[in-house]
Parts: structure tokens; sequence; C-alpha cells
């Protein structure tokens, strides 16, 4: 069962992971034996966020109702406004019935 902090975090995700791979790839161009253990620790991070990002997509699989899962990815993933959702999902959906949907799935855990 996704969370709305879940979603949250999985939106943050994919920026952090290519600000880390970024400063992997300078430690690893940086000599020393520090810069290299620095740049493991950082792969480790990457890992373990590309894991947890690989869980958050499996559970938006899940999740039956298109409506509902596509809503999920426009807000969390791409950021876009609910008015922006409610225009491309189409439907006959305005942006608080969209949000509230959206809101209601996190109660209901549907």
């Amino acid at each position: 069962m996704l969370t709305k902090e879940q979603m949250e975090r999985y939106g943050a995700m994919e920026s952090y992971i290519i600000i880390l791979i970024d400063r992997k790839n300078f430690e690893i161009q940086s000599s020393g034996r520090k810069r290299c253990k620095e740049a493991m620790q950082t792969q480790r991070q990457i890992n373990q966020l590309m894991e947890e990002k690989r869980e958050v997509e499996k559970e938006l699989e899940r999740i039956p109702n298109l409506r509902i899962r596509t809503a999920l990815i426009m807000k969390y993933k791409y950021r876009y406004s609910w008015k922006a959702i409610a225009q491309k999902i189409g439907m006959g959906d305005t942006e608080d019935s969209i949000r509230i949907a959206v809101e209601r799935f996190f109660r209901k855990g549907e």
C-alpha cells in the first residue's frame, strides 16, 4: 500500500540519484584511497535509492484504477499541477475531483 509520503519521496528520488551519480563520478576522478571509499559509499546509496524506486514502481503497477495510477505518476513523478492532471486525464475530471480521488486513495488504501 502506497502512502503519500512514499510518493513524495519517489518524486525526489530521480533528481537525487542523478546528483549522487555526479558525486560518485567526481569521487572516482579524484585520486586517493579516501575518494575511492567515498565513491563506494555513494554507490551503495544509489543502489538503495534505485531499489526503493523500483519498489514504489511495482506498487504503482498494482493499482488497478488507471485514473488514480496516472494521477499519482503525473503528480509525484512529473510534478504536474492538479489542474494539468485533470486536463490531461480528461473524463470530465476537475482539479478538485482528481485531487479528492487521490486523497481518498491514500486514506482508504485502494
